[in-house]
Formats: C-alpha cells, structure tokens, sequence
C-alpha cells in the first residue's frame, strides 16, 4: 500500500512484507466489543479505547482503520494464523474475521486453531502442543524466507 509508505532513511530498501505470522492478535476492532472476553470493551480504560483515545463504538472510523482486516484487498503475503479457543484476552474471533476475509481474496492463509489455549497459548494439553506450533512457524518461515521449507 503506497499512500501507508514511510520516509524513512533508506529509500533504497523494500518495505514489502514477504509473509506474516500473526499469534492471537486483533484483526477488527468494532468486532471485539460483543465477542466473548474477559475485558469490558465498552469501557473507556480497556486496551483499545486507550489505543484509540475513546471507546471503541464511539469512535468507529477509527477503530475500524486500526484492524489490518480494513486492508485486506487481494495483494497480502502469505499468512500463518495461530489463536486459542479459549483466549479471553484476544477474542478467538478476530482470527476467524482475518482468517475468512484473507481466504475470500484468495490468500495463501493458514489457520491454526490451538484448542484449549488461553491468549498465549497458556493451557495445559492445548493442540497442537508448543513444539508443535513451534515447528510449524520454523517450516513456515524457512519456506517463505529462505525458499525451502527444510532450510535451517
């Protein structure tokens, strides 16, 4: 996206994303308001009416420009999504709203559902296991970074 471009020193270099590994994060702002959560987001103290300087439904536009899922458009590099079902940090569905909204443009998108996981993925027996998700990440990595998904 051109016009988010900064102007930084090294004019030179690329700034284009070659892939993104997103670990329980928000996608759309409004969305999280209703969503099952331990946070009252419709205080004006939780994390993202401090983020946005009022209350999530009182300021809608930009709430609405705060979630990456505004700027789903087709052009996204690949994409690992992992998220807890039971995280009551980060509401499971913002994983499920990026996850749809990047596979209806035809995205290469993963989505990895850690069952039993609360936000970062604490929980005992979640699956897949830490090892595994860790693997997961390693081969994702290697494979849109180096090329190869065994290089080391």
């Amino acid at each position: 996206m051109k016009e988010l471009e900064g102007t930084g020193g090294n004019p030179e270099q690329s700034t284009a994303v070659q892939c993104v590994l997103d670990l329980f994060g928000p996608s759309d702002l409004p969305a999280m308001v209703d969503a099952p959560s331990s946070i009252d987001r419709h205080s004006p103290n939780c994390p993202e009416a401090l983020f946005l300087g009022g209350r999530i439904e009182d300021k809608p536009e930009v709430a609405k420009a705060a979630g990456p899922v505004t700027y789903v458009d087709g052009n996204e590099p690949p994409f690992l999504i992992f998220h807890g079902t039971r995280d009551m940090t980060v509401p499971y569905n913002q994983s499920e709203i990026l996850y749809e909204a990047l596979r209806k443009v035809g995205c290469d998108v993963t989505f990895v559902p850690v069952e039993g996981a609360g936000h970062g993925f604490r929980g005992a027996g979640i699956t897949p296991s830490v090892r595994e998700i860790d693997a997961m990440k390693l081969e994702f990595f290697n494979k849109h970074l180096k090329g190869s998904p065994d290089s080391d």
